[in-house]
């Protein structure tokens, strides 16, 4: 578990002998326990570069637990509603570790054109709307904030300025919109359930 948490939470592939060293494993072991995820479909290594990365089978496993978790089925229907009722993809995400969220559940809508985002999907927790709910409720200070800001990527990134706004007007009426920062073209709307 502790190779698959460490490969979550690297961009790209590692190679054995950094995994053992990071983790603090015999490399021996850590290539015997890496096989073993391989087999799985767990983690998947690139001949090429020699590296480990995660697998799917990880996302197959995940989402039939996300599929059975209480709260997201309690509100499927309103997800639902909402997507067929204003024409848009309605997600819910929920926190996970290393100040990061996760996609767990998903409705779509019958509109022409849809944005299609996978279950098991993670983002950074305090970027696009979530991401200013996620500021809006977590205590961090204003310098805090600032150096999670400066290490987020956006493709058209708002002011700092204009970022803090957004996050108290998110602490005054309990959601946060945001157009064309995160994604171009596109608008996402976000509300935190506490």
């Amino acid at each position: 578990l502790a190779i698959i948490r460490h490969l979550g939470g690297v961009p790209g592939g590692l190679g054995v002998s950094r995994i053992a060293r990071e983790l603090g494993l015999n490399p021996s072991t850590c290539f015997n326990l890496l096989k073993t995820l391989v087999h799985e479909g767990i983690v998947d290594f690139d001949d090429q570069t020699k590296t480990y990365m995660i697998g799917l089978g990880l996302v197959a496993l995940a989402k039939g637990s996300l599929e059975q978790a209480s709260h997201a089925r309690m509100v499927r229907g309103h997800l639902q509603a909402i997507a067929t009722d204003h024409g848009v993809t309605a997600t819910l995400w929920q926190r996970s570790a290393g100040e990061r969220v996760v996609l767990i559940d998903r409705a779509d809508s019958d509109a022409t054109v849809q944005v299609h985002m996978a279950i098991g999907q993670r983002l950074p927790m305090y970027l696009a709307s979530l991401g200013r709910c996620f500021a809006a409720h977590s205590g961090l200070s204003r310098q805090q904030l600032r150096e999670r800001f400066d290490a987020l990527r956006w493709d058209d990134p708002p002011s700092f300025r204009d970022y803090l706004a957004s996050v108290e007007q998110a602490r005054l009426c309990g959601y946060s919109t945001d157009i064309n920062h995160f994604a171009k073209g596109v608008t996402t709307a976000s509300a935190a359930v506490l």
